[in-house]
């Protein structure tokens, strides 16, 4: 597991370059400031796009995990399936009220993580995670 500080405005469009760089199966995602995960970054001039596939929808198991299907394309690189996870079960500056359905997304994660063989990048700000299965 790697913990990082969570992209900002300006170090937003370094973000997916270290991810496929690292070649990270699953990372963290930052949707601070009202950035929505399908929002467009850039590699030096060229655009790297990540695109919404379907709804957010709810973990039948924890109503505060959220799950997302999102495709990154980056320039000169194949598009990579991403399974976007947001846990909205964590107050600002405060802890979760139900700690169960933080052991349900730590315990999710972890075993997609696993079964995918691959390593966890979790940021600060809110808790987002990303499982990413390069094709």
């Amino acid at each position: 597991m790697i913990c990082a500080l969570g992209p900002l405005d300006r170090t937003i469009n370094d973000f997916w370059p270290m991810v496929s760089e690292n070649n990270y199966h699953s990372t963290a995602m930052q949707e601070h400031r009202g950035r929505p995960p399908e929002a467009t970054c850039r590699m030096g001039n060229r655009p790297i796009l990540v695109a919404r596939l379907g709804k957010t929808t709810a973990t039948p198991t924890n109503p505060k995990l959220k799950r997302t299907s999102l495709s990154v394309t980056m320039p000169g690189r194949k598009p990579m399936a991403v399974t976007h996870y947001q846990f909205d079960g964590w107050p600002d500056h405060n802890v979760p009220l139900d700690p169960g359905s933080f052991s349900k997304l730590r315990r999710a994660v972890f075993r997609r993580a696993r079964n995918e063989n691959c390593t966890v990048l979790i940021h600060c700000f809110s808790i987002n995670l990303i499982s990413m299965k390069f094709s």
